[in-house]
């Protein structure tokens, strides 16, 4: 069923993925780093679970963080590796639910904390090519979060007598959680970053209407852009102007066009995440660890992922997944289907609307198979370039679910304000 609705989707979107781009690859090597504040709220769902006592509780948070970030990107023949690590810091607010209960006792109540959260984050991929097209991977994922809060709880508790009193408490408290997670695997295919393509393709349309530009004359300009944009310096920084001039100077001298007026107020611009074309599959093993439930997650995953590169104005995307879940004495099967269009204004902006779909189905141990829960996450995006250095985006999903122990229920909203040195 999971692997009917994936090639279902796949089969229906197909001519989204359909590839009209040279072979010739485009290298993106970027470093940037990142200094914003991020207003962020979302809920949070967590079970813990012993041979004598269930603890559970949904919490609906909020977070205003400072985040220091740093982001690297190297997309080359060879290899296409990743790596962002991030560190937030602020205030929390919340209000929720708790149930704590045993053999001996069981206590339900509402309950509100404010507080302090210090969190970690570090996310590294690498796909090492040992082809053109063939590749294997490895990706690595650790998190980690430390909450110091003062917590006010009301409700009750009911001891083994049945007896029911009331309970209304105030304490501080403290919060640590932690996990990782791996995956390695074998793939074929490519994902081709398109972002100097993209200013190629813009400047050539507004300054030169009119005029067609062959594959290759595209291409040289393309090279031009990637070196200078390859060839930039976290450390010293770069100088606008004098890029912005170089282009220029290029389109001019060896293109034998005339040059752009005004270049520099735009070439400021353009500083989107790696924008591809091209599709790729994956295939291998994984596991997740966390120190709540459930702590460890295992097995294998199958995924087919295609970017389609429009033109400088749209992408569009598909993403299909199937994975097979083994935690202790319960098996599930996974899967998950991403569609995504992005839509770029000039080039400061861009918008993007996301639609997920995530059917997961219990297996009970091979007993038997269970009905499918689903699930459905609708998800907008919108990020702007307000200058060279400020940015602005602002996210918001809104997670659908028929079981909230499989998948937090509600909206997620966050936005971000930062400067980016690059």
């Amino acid at each position: 069923m999971l692997a009917f609705t994936i090639a279902a989707f796949t089969f229906v979107f197909q001519p989204l993925t359909s590839s009209g781009q040279s072979e010739n690859n485009f290298f993106y090597k970027k470093k940037e780093r990142t200094l914003g504040v991020i207003f962020n709220t979302n809920t949070e769902y967590e079970e813990l679970l012993t041979d004598e006592t269930r603890k559970l509780e949904e919490l609906r948070l909020g977070n205003l963080n400072l985040q220091l970030k740093n982001c690297f990107w190297t997309f080359v023949d060879y290899k296409q590796e990743q790596l962002n690590i991030a560190f937030d810091l602020g205030p929390i607010y919340g209000n929720g639910s708790w149930i704590d209960s045993s053999k001996t006792y069981y206590e339900q109540a509402d309950h509100s904390l404010t507080g302090l959260r210090a969190k970690g984050e570090i996310d590294y991929s690498n796909l090492f090519y040992y082809s053109s097209k063939s590749f294997t991977l490895m990706q690595v994922k650790a998190r980690g979060y430390f909450d110091l809060f003062r917590q006010h709880s009301i409700g009750t508790t009911r001891d083994s007598n049945r007896i029911i009193t009331d309970l209304d408490e105030k304490f501080n408290a403290t919060k640590f959680r932690y996990g990782f997670a791996v995956r390695a695997g074998w793939g074929t295919g490519r994902l081709q970053p398109m972002n100097h393509a993209m200013v190629t393709d813009y400047l050539l349309e507004k300054n030169y209407k009119g005029r067609t530009f062959s594959d290759k004359e595209k291409q040289l300009i393309t090279r031009k852009i990637e070196k200078i944009k390859n060839h930039r310096s976290l450390a010293t920084g770069h100088d606008i102007v004098k890029e912005a001039d170089d282009i220029a100077g290029f389109l001019n001298q060896s293109m034998f066009l005339l040059r752009p007026e005004n270049l520099a107020s735009e070439w400021q611009y353009a500083e989107f995440l790696p924008r591809f074309h091209g599709s790729k599959v994956e295939i291998g093993p994984f596991f997740n660890h966390f120190n709540r439930e459930p702590d460890f997650v295992y097995g294998g995953y199958l995924r087919y992922i295609s970017e389609k590169y429009h033109n400088f104005k749209r992408n569009s995307s598909i993403n299909a997944e199937i994975k097979y879940n083994r935690y202790k004495t319960n098996d599930w099967l996974s899967a998950e289907v991403a569609l995504g269009w992005s839509y770029y204004f000039m080039l400061k902006s861009q918008f993007y609307f996301g639609f997920k779909y995530v059917p997961i189905m219990p297996l009970k141990n091979f007993k038997g198979l269970s009905d499918i829960n689903h699930g459905v996450v609708p998800n907008i995006s919108y990020f702007t370039q307000i200058s060279n250095k400020t940015r602005f985006s602002f996210d918001f999903a809104w997670q659908i679910s028929e079981d909230k122990a499989i998948m937090q229920r509600g909206p997620e909203i966050m936005f971000t304000f930062f400067r980016s040195w690059y």
